[in-house]
């Protein structure tokens, strides 16, 4: 991967070989060979490069960012790892069709970027939103088996349109979602209830962003089963069949060939 070392991101790409260890290991205890996984928010790709080795060539990766910035640099490093089953998709995923304005995170971490306002970003320009069934074709959303979801505080309206249309997606096995409850428990506590109304278990997934912690990380805890959702900001592995057995993690193998890209 070409990795900027100013981004927070990446920079721990570059340092530490890995980005959420612990979210990382779930991929890799939950996609199978030939899986189809979507990625929605994939930034600059650890994640998709994570989905498409662990799928291999007869499974595929859907990979969905909506700053047409940041998919440029996903796209330049799915080029850099051809040929993978990757396909690079520049659009916002939304509840409904339409456009939405793109508001660009800080160097220091543009993960940050989102769709909502209110988050002191300069507005980056306009992109079209579709429904992630509109946005993948008929036999991608058939096969489709795990969806991770981090879009910075838009998740929300996404997943309550996957579950209106689960029928849509008759193999998905796993979710895997940053949920930002803080912004309506409520509703998220409803979203929840749906899941498990639908056969789906649910697990907790610890994540810490310090240098600290990365440094002390040796090997993943596995998900903590819950029967609610947290009060605060938590990722989520929604699962009909959850890994028996958690997998020597490859991604916490440390690269050794990266190089940072000066600023």
């Amino acid at each position: 991967m070409a990795c900027d070392e100013r981004d927070l991101i990446q920079n721990c790409i570059i340092h530490f070989g890995v980005w959420e260890p612990e979210v990382s290991a779930q991929f890799e205890a939950s996609i199978r060979p030939g899986d189809v996984v979507v990625d929605i928010g994939a930034n600059v790709g650890f994640f998709t490069l994570l989905a498409a080795h662990l799928t291999g060539s007869t499974g595929a990766v859907i990979a969905i960012e909506a700053s047409p910035r940041i998919a440029a640099l996903l796209q330049d490093n799915v080029d850099m790892n051809a040929p993978l089953p990757v396909s690079v998709r520049n659009v916002a995923v939304a509840d409904k069709r339409g456009e939405v304005t793109i508001y660009d995170g800080p160097a220091s971490n543009i993960g940050r970027t989102t769709i909502l306002e209110g988050r002191g970003f300069d507005a980056g320009g306009t992109v079209p939103a579709l429904p992630i069934d509109e946005i993948l074709s008929k036999a991608e959303a058939h096969s489709t088996a795990f969806i991770k979801i981090d879009i910075e505080g838009a998740e929300r309206p996404v997943l309550e349109h996957i579950l209106a249309h689960l029928d849509r997606f008759p193999n998905l096995r796993h979710v895997l979602v940053e949920a930002s409850v803080e912004d309506g428990p409520d509703a998220w506590h409803a979203i929840f209830q749906r899941f498990t109304d639908a056969g789906f278990r649910a697990g907790a997934i610890e994540n810490q962003y310090s240098y600290a912690w990365y440094l002390n990380w040796t090997r993943p805890q596995g998900l903590v089963p819950i029967s609610r959702l947290p009060d605060t900001q938590t990722d989520v592995l929604f699962s009909r069949d959850p890994p028996a057995v958690m997998a020597e993690p490859v991604a916490t193998k440390r690269a050794r060939t990266l190089q940072p890209i000066a600023g």
